[in-house]
């Protein structure tokens, strides 16, 4: 009989190499072994089945997250927060909000204490279907939870208005950056932050206005923005503005200047 150990290797060779179905048909044979032995479950097992539900919910076979926490449940595993954190993920990225309303549902009846990584990972999935008034909830009830947020808070809803084609989306983009210097201080938005709102205003074709942040980032700005921290920009803000030059159809000029001034700031194509 193979040993948690071996277990835990093969899986996470199957989970790697995508043979999703293999590792939860696996993973239930296992649990379902221990079971009939009477060997009973530990925290070994909830491991064993965070491997599979991970892979699954990234892949969004959300039908085999499915069998994998039937088969926890059948088998007495507990899911525990690390799990329902997993699901939320997968519901999200599965654009399934039906499925990720009845999860939290299911997490208030379980009594299941949602942590701050927990509320983030609910402010991603319902940002990421344009369900931004209910993860805005979500992060009022951080709040009320007395959990302080963070950049890993605000950044999903910087994204989900810069994506969501909504009217208003750019300007509730900057509105969420400068509640982000309120709450967190100075260093509250990071890269990732302004990655995000160069994005934003490239899709809404404010060209301008997304060479000015970069700029802005390069040099440090002037006057108010010269006195505030703001990370330095990388490839993913370069390339984003050099794309938006030429899809709009802008000079190729423009764009080569722009390769210039990347590599001035000592940022590697």
């Amino acid at each position: 009989t193979a040993s948690h150990t071996e277990i835990t290797a093969m899986l996470q060779g199957l989970t790697h190499t995508e043979q999703l179905d293999a590792a939860a048909r696996l993973l239930t044979a296992f649990l379902a072994l221990r079971s009939q032995r009477a060997e009973g479950s530990h925290a070994g097992d909830e491991r064993l089945s965070h491997i599979v539900l991970n892979a699954c919910a990234n892949r969004r076979r959300m039908d085999l997250c499915h069998l994998v926490t039937e088969a926890m449940a059948r088998q007495r595993v507990e899911l525990g927060a690390v799990g329902y954190c997993i699901l939320i993920k997968g519901y999200g990225r599965s654009a399934d909000v039906r499925g990720l309303d009845g999860l939290l549902a299911h997490m208030h009846t379980e009594r299941v204490r949602a942590d701050a990584v927990t509320y983030n990972a609910l402010i991603d999935a319902y940002a990421r279907n344009a369900r931004m008034s209910v993860a805005e909830t979500v992060l009022a009830q951080m709040r009320n939870g007395r959990m302080q947020p963070s950049s890993r808070s605000f950044n999903p809803l910087l994204r989900g208005y810069v994506t969501s084609g909504r009217r208003g989306g750019l300007h509730s983009a900057f509105s969420t950056l400068r509640r982000m210097r309120s709450e967190l201080g100075p260093h509250g938005p990071d890269l990732v932050s302004y990655n995000l709102l160069v994005d934003g205003c490239v899709r809404y074709g404010r060209l301008g206005l997304a060479q000015a942040i970069l700029r802005g980032l390069s040099r440090g700005g002037g006057g108010e923005a010269r006195r505030r921290w703001r990370p330095q920009p990388d490839v993913v803000a370069f390339t984003t503005v050099m794309r938006g030059l030429l899809d709009a159809g802008r000079p190729l000029e423009s764009a080569i200047d722009l390769l210039s001034e990347m590599r001035a700031a000592r940022v590697l194509p």
